[in-house]
């Protein structure tokens, strides 16, 4: 596949966990909106250890109810990977009188799909664990951010909000917009507590979708060599690679080409995290036949798009090549989902108009730059990026 078909696939996984991540930030702010409702501090104190309950459990059931759905759009995904790749084969196979088995028939072909696509889904299932995987990244006293279990963390915002407004230090609203501040700005994170990284969970499920489908395609690949007979590989190009740092960590300098199994390893740095079929990189290859293949990118073509692509252009002051004004595209619209989740939540919250009308003009800037800016750096807008779920 190309780099932007494999870039499309995991789309409707993310979309089910972003629907979830918002589901989840509702019902605790629905739980402290109740609450807020209470004065006697007995009340409170009884009603808490209910609303705990409950909301732990109306949220075991979203996310397990999301986890079948990914289940099923996982299957789908790799089945749209697998049929649009490998029949491009076909015509290679042909044009070297060699037997193309379709993959209706192709046992091999089955077998690693199917490990691919049950590796994908193990890889999601630590999700069930709400006590211990699932929560937010906060920001302590001491200037640093800790990942908090999403149970422990709905019983502290809940205890957070009720202090300051019982106390007076804080009105609804100003308490209830600190807990949607601090949830919008982490988002609902998966950890791995072996390394200590969190990642927002539609963040985790595109990786384990772009990571299986990769190694899939890759192992197609070299099966695909091995019959035909080749060791020569050419790698696929797509707009904006990655262009800092130097040898295989500057993936503009080695896409496009062609390459033997040795150079795929020492020139672009096939197996190291930073290199071919790294973190973040889509790039493909493809096997090569010298004397029937025909390269898709001269080196004239790929000179001049590099020389295109490392142009700067400034905007407001700032200048930007090709790489980095789409890392700083993807930055606004991360930030254009948070301000969105920020009004949706501020509203189904029922916080005082003056700080939702705040919030709103903050999103409308936020949206202006972005357009703003993806027009001067000659950029398309990827408005389905900016989607977030709707408060029920």
């Amino acid at each position: 596949m190309r780099p932007d078909e494999l870039e499309k696939l995991p789309k409707p996984l993310e979309r089910i966990m972003r629907d979830l991540e918002m589901s989840i930030m509702q019902e605790i702010i629905e739980r402290i909106k109740a609450v807020a409702q209470l004065t006697p501090v007995t009340d409170w104190l009884l009603v808490r250890l209910s609303a705990i309950g409950t909301s732990k459990a109306r949220i075991k059931r979203m996310i397990g109810e999301a986890l079948v759905e990914s289940d099923l759009r996982v299957d789908d995904i790799y089945e749209q990977a697998v049929r649009s790749d490998y029949i491009r084969n076909k015509e290679i196979y042909e044009s070297v009188e060699k037997e193309y088995i379709p993959y209706e028939e192709n046992k091999w072909l089955q077998q690693v799909v199917e490990t691919a696509r049950r590796q994908t889904k193990d890889s999601l299932r630590p999700m069930e664990n709400i006590t211990q995987t699932m929560g937010f990244n906060v920001l302590m006293g001491n200037g640093k951010k800790v990942f908090t279990p999403l149970s422990e963390y709905f019983e502290r915002s809940m205890d957070k909000a009720m202090m300051g407004i019982v106390t007076g230090s804080k009105t609804y609203s100003q308490a209830v917009g600190d807990v949607i501040d601090e949830m919008t700005a982490s988002g609902i994170r998966t950890v791995d507590y072996a390394s200590g990284k969190s990642d927002r969970i539609e963040v985790a499920a595109r990786r384990a979708v772009m990571t299986g489908v990769a190694q899939m395609t890759d192992k197609v690949n070299e099966k695909n060599a091995e019959e035909l007979g080749t060791d020569d590989w050419e790698v696929d190009w797509h707009m904006g690679a990655r262009n800092t740092g130097t040898g295989y960590l500057n993936h503009q300098n080695w896409q496009g080409k062609v390459y033997s199994s040795a150079e795929m390893r020492t020139i672009c740095g096939l197996g190291e995290m930073l290199g071919f079929a790294g973190i973040n990189c889509y790039h493909i290859r493809f096997p090569f036949i010298p004397g029937i293949s025909k390269r898709k990118y001269t080196d004239e073509w790929l000179a001049e798009q590099n020389r295109r692509e490392n142009e700067k252009k400034v905007f407001r002051g700032r200048e930007y090549d090709t790489y980095g004004a789409l890392q700083y595209q993807r930055s606004l619209e991360r930030t254009i989902r948070k301000q969105k989740q920020d009004v949706s939540l501020l509203e189904a919250a029922g916080a005082d108009k003056e700080i939702i009308t705040a919030a709103k003009c903050r999103l409308r800037l936020t949206n202006k730059t972005y357009t703003e800016f993806s027009r001067e750096m000659g950029l398309r807008q990827q408005r389905e990026r900016l989607r977030i779920a709707k408060t029920a």
